[in-house]
């Protein structure tokens, strides 16, 4: 299989996003929306791609070998799921699943029909973060001893889904793939503009060996922050994906020096490629779909995911 056909499901303010990169790589086979205004705004800006009214439409059609799911969080995992009954590969946006038990049902199937299953954790594809990774246990920054990160912004607030359900699953993810899975995790947060409905969440979570990390995310916040602060026995590192310079690397003054005292180091800013983490992601899916192989973001990180947010 050397051309994969996509059917994009879900045509709003992410999915214009995923339809874009995915027509840029070829891959935009049709797309399906329910709204009849968004459908017009679909065949009008790819005419090429072919129009169905929801996901059954593009299951339908055998031309389809792979499914995207740009829906709301609650309808991912039972979408997920009849797509993968159809037999089409599946990347669908984060989180995976509202539940554990929902996750956990998706890998199984996934795993069960021979079929990919991919999550929407953009930044585990940024190569900012890539670059981090490479510095991390074992490389530049030494032994890993605790992190902060803090993804929020003044903006698009959701009615009946709570920021950490809705921006979360991007911090979590990449601490995820730093520190592995943590053992213990605790929460505070409080809905401001909708009662019940957390606006701010401050998560804690403590991984074996020591390593903790404390995460921010907030929708009701004065500016846009996306950034993890990482530190380990070695050095020390910014990733910050609004910045200019994505990535900073800092040392510590040696030991009999008295206090350690954080400096830049040498290398500075470690050279990364600019590719958009959006293509990089769709590139990595259709790849594993092509080879029927796992990749990053795989059903299994989705799942972790989940179990934390649970």
């Amino acid at each position: 299989m050397n051309t994969v056909h996509v059917g994009l499901i879900g045509m709003g303010y992410w999915g214009a996003k995923l339809a874009r990169c995915l027509d840029q790589l070829g891959a935009l086979w049709g797309v399906a929306e329910a709204d009849a205004a968004r459908r017009v705004e679909a065949q009008r800006a790819y005419p090429a791609a072919a129009s169905y009214r929801g996901l059954a439409e593009a299951c339908a059609d055998p031309d389809v070998d792979a499914v995207v799911l740009a829906t709301p969080v609650p309808t991912h995992a039972w979408l997920a799921a009849a797509a993968l009954g159809a037999g089409k590969h599946v990347l669908v946006e984060k989180p995976l699943a509202t539940t554990v038990t929902e996750a956990e049902q998706l890998v199984a199937l996934a795993a069960e029909r021979g079929l990919v299953l991919m999550v929407g954790h953009t930044y585990e594809h940024h190569p900012a973060f890539q670059k981090l990774l490479a510095m991390a246990d074992g490389g530049a920054l030494g032994h890993l001893q605790y992190a902060t990160a803090t993804w929020e912004h003044l903006g698009i607030v959701q009615r009946d889904l709570g920021v950490l359900w809705s921006i979360g699953p991007h911090p979590v993810s990449v601490l995820c793939t730093l520190f592995g899975t943590p053992k213990t995790v605790a929460a505070q947060g409080q809905g401001y503009l909708t009662p019940g409905v957390e606006d701010v969440v401050f998560l804690t979570l403590a991984f074996p060996g020591g390593c903790i990390a404390q995460v921010r995310v907030s929708w009701l916040a004065p500016r846009k922050v996306r950034q993890l602060t990482l530190v380990g026995s070695g050095g020390m590192a910014i990733f910050d994906d609004l910045a200019e310079d994505q990535l900073r690397s800092y040392d510590l003054a040696a030991p009999d020096k008295g206090l350690a005292t954080p400096r830049l180091m040498r290398m500075g800013i470690p050279t990364v490629h600019t590719k958009e983490p959006l293509l990089v992601e769709l590139e990595r899916f259709l790849g594993a779909v092509r080879g029927r192989t796992t990749t990053l973001s795989d059903g299994e990180s989705g799942l972790r995911v989940v179990r934390v947010l649970e």
